[in-house]
């Protein structure tokens, strides 16, 4: 399967706790495609955002760290998050109003992908501008 592009389909269950406790649940399904380079494991999918604006996701999984990149599309938005477990890092947000800056603490980090299918399951605390945003929970799964 090494370099070979597969068709899947991509379900993405994210739960979003905010700084007042208010939980938000987004689920959404869509076909993407895997690939596998070096041994790491790449998805790229199209999420549909709020009013029919899309963005295009790639996701980029290593051992033990994944990264979440995000543009082009409809959106506007473009931005990258990486994964690595008890860890912070540190990004930029870029919207259609100019640029934030970003950054996660990654609470639990699974990953279980192989052939363009199995889970990835993310546990993570967001911040906007040093400010805490929300505790959000990302479940990826993949299927042919």
């Amino acid at each position: 399967m090494e370099g070979q592009r597969k068709r899947v389909r991509v379900r993405v269950d994210s739960r979003v706790v905010d700084e007042a406790g208010e939980v938000q649940h987004f689920c959404t399904e869509s076909m993407g495609t895997y690939t596998c380079r070096g041994g790491k494991h790449y998805i790229r999918y199209a999420d549909e955002l709020a009013e029919g604006t899309t963005s295009q996701v790639t996701l980029k999984l290593a051992e033990g760290s994944a990264k979440l990149l995000r543009g082009g599309g409809t959106s506007g938005v473009e931005h990258a998050r990486h994964f690595l477990p008890d860890q912070e890092t540190k990004s930029s947000y870029q919207t259609p109003y100019g640029v934030l800056s970003l950054a996660v603490h990654t609470e639990e980090l699974d990953l279980d992908v192989k052939d363009g299918q199995g889970h990835v399951r993310i546990v993570y605390r967001l911040f906007l501008e040093g400010r805490f945003q929300s505790r959000n929970t990302l479940h990826i799964e993949l299927a042919e």
